[in-house]
């Protein structure tokens, strides 16, 4: 539910990032460093899904952080919300190409009218190779690969997952995984979310 659920946010958010609106100019306007979440609540035997992601408007405020953003929506929407009704949440770091454009576009009206301004040419990152070794061992039907199976991923330069949460929101997390043990931290091993890790918020 939540990868599935993850990739739609994704595919979602590109969309609406290739439309005029105050994305790339205002909601990400620091680092343009993007990074959505899905939260999994299961309350009373209902799966609710909530999305969150981060925003970076003034750098003295800091950024608010996508897995915090997400928290306080489930909150907002049921305020008998209990930590034990959180199941899983999901990071992922997005690199939005249409918001580096935005970033030169904006630059390149303050350079320009400088004399003997250039605009600075920009280079898309080469490919990167990312291993993944199956770690705890993969199961699969009555086969189980050994510790020492590996898979490997093409990803782009830029791509920054797996993407842990930062240490303010590991202590939120921790706080909540300790009243609530299986409350786990999903993480992608690349942007296209090909792969998955599961750990225990416990451990952050």
């Amino acid at each position: 539910l939540v990868v599935d659920e993850m990739r739609r946010f994704k595919d979602d958010f590109l969309r609406q990032a290739q439309s005029p609106n105050d994305m790339a100019v205002f909601w990400h306007r620091k680092s343009r460093k993007v990074v959505l979440a899905v939260l999994l609540v299961n309350k009373d035997g209902n799966p609710t899904l909530y999305r969150g992601t981060n925003m970076e408007v003034s750098m003295p405020t800091g950024s608010l952080c996508a897995e915090r953003n997400v928290i306080g929506t489930a909150l907002a929407e049921d305020l008998s919300l209990r930590r034990s009704h959180l199941k899983v949440i999901a990071v992922l770091g997005l690199h939005v190409p249409v918001f580096d454009r935005a970033r030169s576009d904006s630059t390149n009206s303050v350079t320009n009218d400088l004399p003997g301004a250039a605009a600075e040419p920009t280079t898309p990152g080469s490919p990167r190779k990312q291993v993944v070794r199956s770690y705890p061992k993969i199961s699969k039907g009555t086969h189980t690969t050994p510790a020492s199976t590996t898979l490997s991923y093409v990803v782009e330069q830029r791509d920054f997952n797996p993407l842990r949460p930062c240490g303010a929101c590991a202590e939120w997390l921790k706080k909540i995984a300790s009243v609530n043990p299986e409350f786990a931290v999903l993480t992608f091993t690349d942007s296209d979310c090909q792969g998955f890790y599961v750990e225990p918020a416990i451990l952050y």
